[in-house]
């Protein structure tokens, strides 16, 4: 999954804090939202871009998380908030020489402390939440299309099966015993009965064929929900922690 700058969403430096964010995204809100785009095919999804920044961002815990891969990906340092500390010396760090690190600034947390550690673990969880999520969504569909197939091959077939079968013992009730029209006309309709049976041949083989591609798929997303419930339990107890 390629990672998308949060920050750079939003127009902000990675040491925005709360209320920045919030003004950000309701003016960025105001001129993305798609209703004032409709002639762009990017709309839609540059304003989903939106809502999720804003949303991680907005989200303690989530940002924390977020500003420990930010900072693997980009080399600049994002602020922990659980080991943020600020100076008396002023309340804005915008007026500081240098916001974030003169007056006003963040103490940096210790290497190799247990809570990083645990912020890591959490972020690597929530990309494997996200990941099967992902599988489980387009797998789900590819089961449900799958399903629909196979039901409609059964319905033609049940449909198939009343018609073959009337038509069964309609021939046997005329030509039984030798009786009915001429030979020609017995051997026309015989041949009618012939290709109506071999037709259901046809369609009892394409829904074992239906049938046998379901399998792999129920199974696909059986795995894909096993592996995602995993570790959803697991981020539940790194949130107990």
């Amino acid at each position: 999954m390629d990672f998308i700058d949060y920050y750079e969403i939003l127009n902000l430096h990675h040491t925005a804090d709360e209320n920045e964010i919030k003004t950000a995204y309701r003016q960025l809100a105001k001129t993305t939202h798609p209703d004032k785009n409709q002639e762009n095919n990017q709309a839609t999804q540059n304003f989903q871009k939106l809502n999720e920044a804003y949303s991680t961002l907005s989200d303690t815990r989530k940002r924390r998380v977020y500003d420990l891969k930010y900072e693997q990906q980009t080399g600049s340092y994002a602020p922990r908030f659980s080991s943020i500390h600020r100076t008396n010396t002023s309340t804005n760090e915008n007026t500081a020489s240098n916001p974030g690190f003169s007056d006003t600034h963040f103490e940096v947390p210790l290497q190799n402390d247990p809570q990083e550690k645990l912020l890591l673990k959490i972020w690597e969880a929530d990309g494997f939440i996200e990941q099967f999520k992902s599988c489980v969504k387009s797998t789900e569909k590819k089961v449900k299309r799958q399903r629909r197939m196979v039901e409609e091959k059964k319905e033609v077939l049940r449909i198939f099966e009343e018609e073959v079968s009337s038509a069964e013992v309609e021939f046997k009730r005329k030509y039984e015993y030798g009786a009915g029209p001429s030979n020609l006309e017995h051997t026309r309709e015989y041949r009618l009965f012939r290709m109506q049976m071999d037709y259901k041949t046809r369609i009892e083989a394409e829904l074992k064929e239906e049938e046998e591609k379901l399998g792999p798929l129920e199974r696909q997303l059986q795995e894909f929900s096993s592996r995602l419930s995993y570790w959803e339990k697991k981020r539940d107890s790194f949130d107990r922690n």
